[in-house]
C-alpha cells in the first residue's frame, strides 16, 4: 500500500518558507507535515 502525499508547487512553498522561517527546527516542521528532513534537503 502507498501512502505518498503529493504536494502542490504552492504548498512546497509553504512548507519551505515555513522550514527556513520557524526557529523551531527543520526536524520539526518536517514530522509536522510528515515528510523526511532528506525529502526538505533535496541533494
Amino acid at each position: 500500500m502507498n501512502k505518498r502525499n503529493r504536494y502542490s508547487p504552492r504548498e512546497k512553498l509553504e512548507i519551505l518558507l515555513t522550514g527556513l522561517s520557524r526557529s523551531d527546527g527543520i526536524a520539526e516542521v518536517c514530522r509536522h507535515y510528515g515528510i523526511s528532513t532528506v525529502q526538505f534537503y533535496p541533494v
